[in-house]
């Protein structure tokens, strides 16, 4: 998907990792997504599924899953959307900042990726 473009990697860190705030203030861990298609059917999701030995036999995890088509969804799909938006356009204003380390690492996926997807 990155070598034909389908995906974009970012890498988000709160600001205080950086300077300007203190550590004390925590780390940037949402867990939102958004894929579309070509007809602009879209699937979001939030939460994670911990794959730690902890996270299988001790937590409770959560993972949801909405689609856009689906009238029961689409106010949780849209919640989704904006959410992932506001972090994606508007970092700073979140408290955040991207640190562009993707280039090489996209390199190296890519290289290492197969021809055919």
């Amino acid at each position: 998907m990155l070598r034909s473009k389908r995906l974009d990697l970012r890498f988000a860190f709160s600001i205080g990792s950086f300077g300007g705030k203190t550590e004390e203030e925590g780390i940037f861990h949402p867990k939102v997504g958004v894929l579309r298609d070509s007809e602009g059917n879209g699937v979001s999701f939030s939460g994670s599924i911990n794959e730690t030995l902890s996270g299988w036999t001790r937590n409770v995890e959560h993972f949801k899953v909405f689609k856009s088509w689906l009238p029961s969804d689409s106010e949780h799909f849209a919640d989704d959307v904006e959410t992932f938006s506001s972090y994606w356009y508007s970092p700073s204003e979140n408290g955040i900042q991207f640190v562009d380390i993707s280039d090489p690492l996209e390199r190296t996926l890519v290289r290492n990726a197969p021809e055919e997807f």
